[in-house]
């Protein structure tokens, strides 16, 4: 005959374990129940979310690490706001002229989707001029439907250029409106250099992506 005791305190531990077991099922059942709407709640959908950055809509709303300056502006007079962003020139290794020597520039236009991609230029902003000390990029400034980029350079290692390249929008297009240098002599803060400026009259209609660094120099030798 089994003893009593012994049957009873198997009778018991049959009882706890059994209570353990269903305990964790329970425990189961709630995580995954858990990870379920968990699931639910952070479902993305990774095409909108390539297609929302190819935009320029970024699911943050601050302005990136990469870029130097960031305008929001109704450009073209549609009502709805455009933008125009700077980016650092990371091929560079000095961090100063990161962000202020041959900056890559994006132009989005809003819509009600969100900002597309309007126009770009890699190659308007001065590079970095190793024979003298110049400050490159420093400001956008936007009036209505134009806008001027201010920079400077210089042609010799006394002579500082400082740079106002302006643009006009003229409905779907960007335009270079006028171009203007005001110098100053290191060597000689007394001498005066009369300043220079050149209008569409005499640039021509040139496209905001097809003007460059190297056409502006140019205009220094035209009358």
């Amino acid at each position: 005959m089994i003893n009593l005791k012994i049957f009873y305190s198997i009778f018991l531990l049959s009882i706890f374990f059994s209570c353990k077991q269903n305990k964790q099922a329970d425990q189961m059942a709630v995580i995954n129940m858990d990870l379920k709407n968990l699931k639910r709640q952070q479902k993305i959908d990774l095409k909108d979310l390539v297609k929302s950055i190819a935009k320029g809509n970024s699911p943050e709303s601050k302005i990136s690490v990469a870029t130097v300056q960031e305008i929001i502006h109704d450009l073209n007079g549609d009502g709805i706001k455009d933008k125009i962003e700077v980016y650092k020139n990371t091929s560079l290794n000095d961090k100063f002229d990161q962000e202020h020597f041959h900056l890559p520039i994006k132009i989005f236009k809003g819509t009600n989707s969100g900002f597309e991609l309007w126009k770009e230029n890699n190659n308007l902003i001065y590079s970095v001029d190793n024979t003298c000390a110049s400050e490159g990029f420093s400001n956008i400034v936007v009036k209505n439907n134009y806008f001027t980029i201010e920079a400077q350079t210089c042609y010799d290692y006394n002579v500082l250029v400082n740079g106002f390249t302006t643009f006009k929008i003229e409905n779907n297009e960007i335009f270079l409106y006028k171009y203007g240098e005001e110098y100053f002599d290191k060597s000689n803060h007394d001498k005066k250099i009369p300043s220079k400026v050149w209008i569409q009259k005499n640039l021509g209609k040139i496209k905001f992506q097809d003007a460059n660094e190297s056409f502006l120099k140019k205009l220094k030798n035209k009358n």
